[in-house]
């Protein structure tokens, strides 16, 4: 990897902006945006550092991925990564997810969620009908900011964790926990880790 590319990685996640705390860094942000393909950009996604993304106007936008951070922790010498979201569930409803039978989980549309699931939690256009909990304008997929969730049985030591397949705004199911007719986030689960 060349320092130009390293430069813009620590750029995307804003570590030439901010220091690290306790010996770890949680970025702020994961994004580079370009008007046209970079090739710094394209070399790290051709080798797993990043991951790219084009908006409906062509807008190319990178972020680091894990194995990006994972390079910025050991170049560095802290870590540096954005955390799991980490949740605690009753025991039916873990034991349910355990078991594959309830794919996704929910939280309320409240600020407190808001800044833990939604990468544009600060930025975004409509934060303060956001922060009012009326509407959330990315009903069909909330720009995510972690990747990845760890359920904890109630409050012990069992956890399994969980990629994220998916963030989406909607209705969630009454057999699984969901309140009717309250939006959520519904937290689409992939694979297990």
């Amino acid at each position: 990897m060349t320092q130009e590319q390293q430069r813009k990685m620590e750029h995307a996640v804003g570590l030439d902006h901010k220091h690290p705390r306790g010996g770890r860094y949680e970025p702020y942000r994961n994004y580079y945006g370009a008007e046209n393909d970079d090739a710094d950009w394209e070399q790290l996604v051709a080798k797993g550092y990043a991951e790219k993304e084009v908006d409906k106007g062509g807008y190319v936008y990178y972020g680091v991925t894990e194995k990006g951070f994972e390079y910025l922790s050991k170049v560095n010498g802290f870590k540096v990564g954005i955390p799991s979201l980490e949740l605690v569930l009753k025991p039916e409803w873990y034991d349910m997810i355990e078991s594959g039978e309830k794919p996704e989980e929910y939280r309320e549309i409240t600020p407190h969620w808001r800044v833990r699931i939604c990468r544009d939690a600060h930025s975004c256009q409509m934060r303060e009908v956001c922060k009012a909990n009326i509407y959330c304008h990315y009903e069909g997929g909330v720009p995510m900011k972690r990747t990845v969730v760890t359920f904890h049985r109630a409050y012990t030591k069992t956890v399994m964790k969980f990629q994220i397949e998916k963030v989406v705004v909607g209705f969630g199911r009454e057999e699984w926990g969901a309140k009717p007719g309250v939006k959520y986030y519904v937290i689409k689960l992939g694979k297990r880790i």
